[in-house]
């Protein structure tokens, strides 16, 4: 019956449909994620005795590269599952799990060294990437009226109006102070200017500053920030579908489908696309604390029938996924906790199995 239920759940769950055919990379991170998740409940059953074998570590380590290298946050559930996974079997399985540490550190450190020098990979385009989150914290600052010394606001305003700055912050959203125009079709964030070393060094201490004397600010930001993740009655923001008729003044109104779109569809698919955006059928697609809460509210009860330490392994990726949105929460899109969408009903099903219950644990205290 879970079996089938599940099945249902990949089969007609609609966000997996119109994900799938989409060119975001945050669905082949959740597709690699939920890989994880599989490859560790494997892990987990078998007591970490498939850690030994060849084959097992091969597809074990291409779904951690996988993780960790489609998307930044990646790094936190790559590595961190791999701790958890030390910290369980460390005295059975240390060797494979430290070799696995090993090779996938040194994977990452060639791929975005020198295959990127030989691809010539424009590194200081991640300059303007790495400042979405310090902009937002900056922007929340101005906004509230914080206190900034005149020289700072001088150096900020090379990167930004400081008008502009105050009026397009959204704590929920870094897209207006990212990517807003002009009437021009000016981008009002000067990315060259931080793509200077020089530059970028300064504005991470003006940013360092600011943060330290305005924390009131900044702690808001990330109450409101992270409500994708905690709050299951929030903004409706649905962005699903690749949409030509964008426009500038969406950034700031929300995103809307596209008429366009729905013609070429036909009927069915302009059912489904109207089903998942809109406010009063699809807040079921997009609440993502929906599917976080009703996860470890499942496996919270596991762990109290079980009593297995192993049970962290388990929970490590999901918590730690988690724990990447609510560090750095630029902005609210079901596709950020479309990973935990996607694994919750894996997590859940193993409350209504007896396979962890059956099995003996590892414990660490007596691995």
């Amino acid at each position: 019956m879970i079996v089938a239920l599940m099945v249902l759940f990949y089969a007609f769950f609609p966000l997996n449909g119109f994900y799938a055919v989409s060119l975001w990379k945050d669905i082949g991170y959740a597709l690699a994620f939920f890989w994880l998740n599989i490859l560790l409940f494997d892990v987990v059953f078998s007591k970490g005795s498939i850690l030994a074998k060849r084959s097992f570590q091969m597809l074990f380590f291409l779904a951690l590269c996988c993780v960790a290298l489609i998307r930044h946050n990646g790094l936190i559930p790559a590595f961190g599952s791999l701790l958890v996974l030390l910290a369980i079997y460390f005295r059975s399985q240390s060797k494979p799990i430290l070799l696995l540490m090993v090779a996938l550190a040194a994977f990452i450190f060639l791929f975005k060294g020198p295959v990127f020098h030989l691809l010539k990979v424009n590194v200081t385009d991640k300059n303007v990437l790495k400042a979405h989150l310090p902009i937002q914290h900056i922007g929340a600052v101005l906004h509230a009226g914080g206190d900034i010394t005149q020289e700072d606001k001088v150096f900020l305003a090379q990167i930004m109006p400081l008008s502009y700055w105050k009026k397009a912050y959204d704590p929920r959203s870094c897209m207006p102070l990212i990517f807003g125009k002009d009437k021009n079709g000016t981008p009002y964030l000067d990315g060259d200017f931080l793509k200077n070393h020089e530059n970028y060094r300064k504005f991470l201490s003006v940013w360092t500053r600011t943060a330290l004397t305005n924390p009131a600010p900044i702690m808001n930001y990330y109450l409101y920030g992270t409500e994708l993740l905690w709050r299951i009655h929030t903004r409706y923001s649905p962005f699903v579908i690749a949409d030509e008729d964008l426009a500038e003044d969406h950034l700031y109104s929300g995103y809307k489908p596209s008429q366009k779109l729905s013609k070429h569809v036909g009927p069915v698919g302009s059912f489904l696309i109207h089903l998942i955006n809109n406010h009063a059928t699809g807040w079921l697609f997009h609440r993502g604390a929906f599917y976080f809460w009703t996860s470890l509210f499942f496996l919270s009860l596991l762990a109290l029938r079980a009593d297995k330490v192993s049970i962290i392994a388990i929970v490590a990726p999901m918590l730690l996924q988690a724990f990447t949105v609510a560090a750095f929460p630029l902005v609210q899109d079901t596709r950020f906790m479309f990973p935990i969408i996607l694994v919750t009903p894996l997590l859940i099903s193993l409350f209504f199995s007896n396979r962890l219950t059956a099995s003996a644990g590892t414990h660490i205290a007596s691995s």
